[in-house]
Parts: structure tokens; C-alpha cells; sequence
């Protein structure tokens, strides 16, 4: 149960460290998270950002001295946030963790 608990916690710094000062970072529940980001023109800063956060989220978690690993099901542009938050963000499910194996 740390373990998880650490792996949110530097997951959403990683996920900070990948957004401008001015956006922000959530944790919906269990292990999704979704960022908005206020003030954007196109796509390209959304792409970015998306890019940004698969190579963050793609370096092992250190835990309990073992390394993790945690898969990123995806992005989303919602709309319907934009109506409940204002403006869409990107959404990302760290849908599991998992001991890399040799050869993987």
C-alpha cells in the first residue's frame, strides 16, 4: 500500500514538472489524473505537453528498491470539461504498474 502511495505521489510530480506554472494537476481518484490548461491556441502545446508527459511516465519508479514501470492509457481532449472546468485538459490512466522481467 506505500509503495502505490509513492508511486502517485512521484507520478504527479512528474506530471507537474511536465505543465506550465499555471496549469494544474489532479488526481480524479485511484490512479487517474487529468490537467487542464487555460489559455491554449491549437493543438501543438496540447501535443507537447502529451509527448512530454509519455517520456516523464516511461522512466522506472524506484520502489521499495525495485524498479516499476506504469503504462499511460492515453489522452484525451474532453470537451465536456470544458463546461464543467472551463477549458479541456489532458486525462491519463496509469492503468497498472508492473517488476520488468529480463529481456523487457
Amino acid at each position: 500500500h506505500d509503495a502505490g502511495d509513492t508511486l502517485l505521489v512521484e507520478a504527479a510530480l512528474r506530471l507537474k514538472a511536465c505543465v506550465r506554472e499555471e496549469d494544474t494537476v489532479a488526481r480524479l481518484g485511484g490512479d487517474e489524473f487529468a490537467i487542464v490548461m487555460e489559455g491554449l491556441t491549437g493543438q501543438e502545446p496540447l501535443q507537447n505537453t502529451a509527448e512530454n508527459i509519455l517520456t516523464a511516465l516511461a522512466d522506472a519508479f524506484v520502489l521499495d528498491g525495485a524498479p516499476r514501470y506504469i503504462s499511460c492509457g492515453g489522452f484525451k481532449w474532453n470537451k465536456s470539461c470544458v463546461r464543467r472546468l472551463r477549458q479541456a485538459g489532458l486525462s491519463c490512466t496509469t492503468s497498472r504498474w508492473w517488476t520488468p522481467t529480463p529481456g523487457n
